[in-house]
């Protein structure tokens, strides 16, 4: 028997896994011998892992958990998992994988771990490369200009990714694919405060002005646009502060609670050309505004956002 830990968050990536485990099973019975568990059965997978196919020489077993749900009773029951011979296959689907558990270590021993992970929202260079990849998959000739402008409106959203090259490779059949045909079929969806923020900190008030009003559209409430704006802002402030105090990079991503290390590098990127008093008195102007905005004064976050970004560094 095969035992597969699939782990993180790109559930496209890892439905797809388990499809390919499912095209090793006879289609004609495939839907009998494929099950699927949610988290808390997993008694009932490895009962069912342990019995005979049905027309077929193999299973595939899904388990849907949080490793660290699981007490002594689950990691008892992995002891079953050597002593079955069937020619199975169990997949253990879990968002996080914490290697120090007694139940990740039993697993380990037994199984295969595979990470899917996300590219992060910042990373564009790579969601570029990554559509760039699907779209070669799907034999979709797509330019520069259009990998960079569909990295910008689809995010790292691997589902949407699909959905929306599907729709592209759809739409060559009959006509010539061109940049503008691309960003009337493919909308923008991904607006979000921290773009928000980042126009702000860069001075383009148009920019701010125009995403502040996609914000409102998609229902976005001012308090929780401003609640945003003074994380990153205070995220950026704390990473200024600690590079003018010479911090070594483990202790800011530590003091920033940064989960990815790597994003210190893409964080400092985005500060460079910032000044730290800068920083601090958009900061204090966010805070201000916020207090404005709990006492109901919502026209004053449009003004706020003008005057904001189009402050000297």
């Amino acid at each position: 028997m095969s035992i597969l830990i699939l782990v993180g968050d790109d559930t496209q990536a890892i439905e797809q896994a388990i499809e390919q485990a499912q095209h090793k099973l006879d289609p004609a019975w495939r839907s009998l011998n494929f099950h699927r568990f949610p988290d808390g059965n997993l008694a009932a997978a490895i009962a069912t892992v342990r019995t005979l196919p049905l027309c077929d020489t193999r299973k595939v077993v899904v388990i849907d958990c949080v490793l660290r749900q699981w007490n002594e009773e689950e990691f008892a029951l992995l002891d079953q998992l050597p002593r079955i011979a069937l020619n199975h296959t169990l997949i253990v689907v879990t968002p996080a994988f914490d290697k120090r558990l007694k139940v990740a270590k039993a697993l380990l021993r037994y199984g295969t771990l595979q990470e899917f992970w996300l590219t992060p929202p910042w990373r564009l260079d790579l969601i570029e490369q990554a559509i760039a990849r699907q779209a070669r998959s799907k034999r979709l000739k797509l330019s520069a200009a259009m990998l960079a402008y569909l990295a910008t409106a689809i995010g790292n959203d691997t589902v949407r990714a699909a959905t929306e090259l599907d729709k592209l490779k759809l739409y060559t059949q009959r006509s010539t694919l061109t940049l503008s045909v691309v960003k009337s079929l493919v909308p923008i969806l991904t607006h979000t405060s921290l773009q928000l923020a980042a126009a702000v900190r860069d001075h383009q008030t148009i920019r701010a002005i125009e995403l502040l009003e996609a914000l409102r559209q998609r229902g976005d409430s001012p308090q929780v646009i401003c609640a945003t704006l003074i994380t990153q802002f205070r995220l950026w402030l704390s990473v200024k502060a600690a590079i003018a105090h010479r911090t070594c990079d483990r202790d800011i991503a530590n003091f920033c609670n940064l989960t990815n290390p790597n994003r210190l590098y893409y964080l400092k990127q985005e500060i460079q050309a910032i000044s730290l008093r800068s920083l601090t008195q958009t900061l204090h102007q966010l805070v201000m505004l916020d207090v404005a905005l709990r006492q109901g004064q919502v026209d004053r976050l449009e003004t706020a956002i003008v005057r904001l970004s189009g402050r000297a560094a």
